[in-house]
């Protein structure tokens, strides 16, 4: 199993932007010793993947015309592509998961959920990713949990500046949510899936108390603020539409809803969006800076429906349509129709 470093997808995301967005590469096995060669006219570029070999003991040669070729030893995890920015990606961490219906050749069992690259890997017993609590094929997908009403009391009460409620709801919802997936977890292991997934095995319950007395977690009523409530709802959620939908309500890091401050930190708009031209609000307090809305199908509503499309929104064939203000960014009823007329 690799080790498990994330990207920032919506910060400087130095290594996104490097690779492009049609950068993202799965792994490969290394069945016996794999020679991948590497032509680096970079300086700078040159020299750093060179120590990242060094760094990783991996044996490798130089010629004079800047090509490095590598050796991915019998057994490794490596990235099949000559293109030298992706040959570290094996250091990402990796969601996929493995159904019965996806798994192709591989003999596993039912209770085996890892994703393996190939039989090869699967017989060495290399596993390339384990999945993510939520993106299993036998995860729950949730509609409306106990948490998530937690957290929207939780943040009724901050609304009403009741924070010594707001901060009982929000622990509540925090905690509710480590019973919620302990619950799940504990399952899975009685199922048999934690034989060979550690990782659905249920949490230790120290683990869990030092979390709750972390910096993670907001320790006092007095220190409570609307970020910390909605941080942590977001991760409650998970792969939630509700987490978007609230991201829009408060104007995802622009500041400027409510006095709440930041409620979003450090979130950006993707360094990957690709069209540029159509990024036409000039900051994140633009009322046209952000994601709001979705395009509609282009064949079946905007061909097809298009009288009745136009007559709903004159600007929903516009390209930028996605960040035009919906009716709660707006403070009036005129200010939104106002967005609609032609």
């Amino acid at each position: 199993m690799e080790s498990g470093v994330g990207v920032d997808s919506y910060g400087p995301a130095t290594r996104l932007l490097k690779g492009g967005p049609n950068s993202i590469a799965l792994q490969s096995y290394a069945a016996a010793n794999t020679n991948i060669s590497y032509t680096i006219t970079n300086a700078t570029d040159l020299a750093n993947f060179i120590a990242g070999q060094v760094q990783d003991g991996r044996p490798y040669t130089v010629d004079g015309n800047n090509k490095v070729t590598v050796t991915y030893r019998a057994g490794s995890i490596f990235i099949n592509s000559t293109n030298y920015v992706l040959a570290g990606d094996t250091v990402y961490v990796n969601l996929r998961s493995t159904a019965q219906a996806t798994k192709g050749t591989i003999p596993q069992p039912e209770s085996d959920l890892n994703w393996y690259p190939s039989i090869q890997a699967y017989n060495a017993g290399v596993v390339a990713s384990t999945g993510s609590f939520q993106s299993r094929p036998i995860s729950d997908q949730d509609i409306v949990t106990y948490p998530e009403m937690c957290f929207i009391k939780a943040e009724v009460y901050m609304r009403k500046g009741d924070k010594a409620n707001a901060y009982t709801a929000y622990r509540q919802g925090i905690q509710a949510n480590m019973d919620k997936m302990q619950a799940k977890l504990t399952e899975w292991q009685a199922g048999g899936y934690a034989a060979t997934n550690p990782d659905m095995a249920p949490m230790n319950t120290a683990e869990i108390n030092a979390y709750m007395a972390s910096n993670a977690v907001c320790q006092s009523a007095g220190d409570l603020s609307m970020s910390d409530i909605m941080l942590q709802k977001y991760i409650a959620l998970g792969a939630s539409i509700e987490n978007y939908n609230d991201m829009r309500r408060f104007n995802f890091s622009a500041g400027n809803v409510g006095g709440f401050g930041v409620v979003y930190p450090g979130y950006q708009r993707g360094p990957l969006f690709t069209g540029t031209a159509q990024l036409t609000g000039g900051s994140p307090q633009d009322v046209r800076y952000w994601m709001r809305r979705w395009q509609l199908p282009p064949v079946y509503e905007i061909q097809y429906n298009s009288i009745n499309t136009a007559a709903l929104n004159a600007h929903a064939t516009d390209p930028n349509i996605w960040s035009m203000p919906v009716w709660w960014d707006c403070a009036t009823d005129d200010e939104y129709f106002g967005y609609l007329k032609p």
